[in-house]
């Protein structure tokens, strides 16, 4: 389970208003040189679907992980800046 085994250890001892996108992309680039990159992208889907959860309960403002204009965000990391990460190793 992507949640128990691998979000948890790393993410649950913090606050959910203290995790930050820059700490969900060193999470993902820690698993990218062990898994393989759809793989990764569930621990991102996991991540991200753990901060929708708390915005929907209204525990935080706002997913770190997304912005409000979608034009002007990067996602930490999509399937190319993994393949493209991993090509560069």
């Amino acid at each position: 389970d992507i949640l128990a085994n691998h979000v948890l250890p790393v993410f649950g001892c913090q606050t959910t208003t203290a995790i930050n996108r820059g700490m969900i992309k060193d999470f993902l680039l820690t698993k990218l040189g062990v898994y393989a990159n759809s793989t990764v992208v569930h621990f991102k889907n996991v991540v991200s679907g753990v901060l929708n959860k708390a915005v929907d309960d209204e525990i935080i403002p706002a997913n770190p992980y997304r912005t409000q204009d979608r034009k002007a965000a990067i996602n930490p990391l999509d399937v190319r800046d993994i393949e493209h990460t991993r090509g560069h190793r």
